[in-house]
């Protein structure tokens, strides 16, 4: 019989363990309620299209998205095809109303309308508009 309870409780600690250790590498995103947690520099990693699932890595890249307080967008690195540029671009986040979350907070950058997602490390933008690149999903890395 305790031999049977050992084995019962050698299994819960040894799943408890595992469950415990997933959740810490997967932190889950969540909608943008504060402005400062996008302040910083952000490597890109990639780009994905939600619609056609197509995916572009940039991760090697080496192409870095800093957010400043003065609401400048510095945007740098190996960047041929894709928009925001090379450079400096004027950043802006307001309250976002709509009936399901009213404490999210909606990103512009120049005039185009982003909905960003956020944890400590990763931030997640996914851009709105008229152009081809309507629909990108951009999704960084925290560095600083």
């Amino acid at each position: 019989m305790s031999t049977k309870l050992f084995k019962f409780t050698f299994v819960l600690l040894l799943l408890t363990g595992i469950l415990s250790a997933c959740s810490k590498n997967n932190e889950e995103m969540s909608v943008l309620d504060d402005y400062s947690k996008i302040l910083g520099k952000w490597k890109l990693l990639k780009t994905t299209h939600p619609i056609t699932g197509q995916s572009f890595d940039y991760s090697i890249d080496n192409i870095v998205f800093e957010f400043k307080t003065n609401g400048t967008l510095t945007v740098s690195g190996n960047i041929d095809d894709l928009w925001p540029s090379n450079g400096d671009h004027i950043y802006s986040v307001s309250k976002l109303i709509n009936e399901y979350n009213l404490n999210q907070l909606n990103l512009i950058i120049d005039t185009w309308p982003f909905l960003p997602r956020v944890s400590s490390k990763n931030l997640q933008i996914h851009k709105f508009g008229y152009s081809p690149n309507d629909g990108l999903v951009f999704d960084l890395m925290k560095i600083r």
